[in-house]
């Protein structure tokens, strides 16, 4: 074997096919070694009898070329999935973590999850805010079973206008006044 010698497992296919991803397979390994096309033609041509089937000279730079824009195409599209995988992998991190910290009656680490959900999925405006409509009724739905107080809050940093509307919408209190200083 030569030092520019590729293993690649040979699956169905046509002779075609395989012979162009056992090609493109040595053109990545080349080209992520820093050979430049003609590099790349002439290793394919001598170590490997990787010519043109016509002419039985080394590959065009224009062949080369067409072999390293398939490649790059790969490249991005494999690094879409693996990025698609690791944000879905993410987002479901941190449903799991709201599902426990709704159980546990963590308001805080809940809302530091819906924080980090909302930046995850770039669904914030201009800046990012808890003052969202949807999650003031989930937040609400945690403070019925009153587990959390409203010094609860004002300890876990809310204001106390967001306080006394959380604990509002649960049903916990009527009269605002009395939480008013």
């Amino acid at each position: 074997m030569s030092e520019h010698s590729v293993l690649v497992p040979v699956q169905s296919g046509t002779v075609i096919q395989d012979k162009l991803k056992y090609r493109l397979a040595l053109v990545s390994e080349l080209r992520l070694a820093g050979k430049s096309k003609l590099q790349i033609s002439q290793i394919l041509a001598t170590e490997h009898d990787i010519v043109n089937e016509r002419s039985g000279e080394p590959l065009s730079a224009a062949t080369i070329g067409g072999d390293l824009r398939k490649l790059r195409q790969q490249w991005k599209d494999d690094a879409m999935v693996s990025t698609s995988a690791h944000l879905d992998r993410q987002y479901m991190e941190l449903q799991e973590i709201k599902k426990v910290a709704k159980i546990v009656g963590e308001l805080a680490v809940w809302l530091n999850a819906l924080k980090e959900e909302i930046k995850l999925l770039g669904t914030s405006r201009d800046k990012l805010t808890v003052r969202h409509v949807d999650w003031r009724d989930e937040a609400a739905d945690i403070l019925r079973d009153g587990t959390i107080t409203y010094d609860d809050m004002i300890i876990y940093g809310f204001d106390k206008e967001l306080a006394v509307e959380l604990l509002k919408r649960a049903g916990r209190i009527v009269e605002v006044a009395a939480y008013k200083e």
